[in-house]
């Protein structure tokens, strides 16, 4: 695999670590610096890295709140009355989990329903059993609305 030459690995340095060289990697600064002074247009990148550079340390090093501003702008702002909340003081999520739990234990300790009694034809069919191949047939066979459900 081969390196990439110096100048284009300025390029790719300046606009990802910026203009501060101790930023950069120590293993090929020196060849990095030797292509950015031999080219304008590295030179000017260089440049315009440096002042970014400066803005983006002097924004960090900046005041996090000046006190006359925060008193600016609490003078405009009006206050406002939180009515008491009313109620037992429980939270809904709380009240909510409790009636949750409740139809889930009525739902588990619910008898079941009996089942359905047997359709009379189909009672009727089975006493009847002879043993039959026909008894079966009319029995077991599904008709051509049941067959589409298959």
């Amino acid at each position: 695999m081969t390196s990439p030459d110096p100048a284009h690995l300025a390029r790719q340095w300046l606009e990802s670590f910026g203009a501060t060289r101790n930023r950069w990697p120590e293993a090929r600064r020196a060849e990095v610096e030797a292509a950015i002074a031999a080219s304008p247009e590295l030179a000017r990148l260089d440049r315009e890295m440096a002042a970014l550079d400066s803005l983006l340390d002097g924004w960090a090093d900046a005041p996090a709140g000046d006190a006359a501003a925060v008193d600016r702008i609490l003078r405009h702002v009006e206050p406002q009355i939180v009515p008491p909340r009313r109620g037992i003081g429980l939270p809904v999520w709380l009240a909510g989990g409790a009636a949750a739990a409740g139809v889930a234990a009525v739902l588990m300790l619910a008898p079941p329903r009996p089942a359905p009694a047997p359709a009379p034809a189909a009672s009727a069919l089975a006493a009847e059993d002879d043993g039959s191949v026909e008894a079966f047939r009319l029995l077991f066979t599904p008709t051509a609305d049941e067959e589409l459900a298959l």
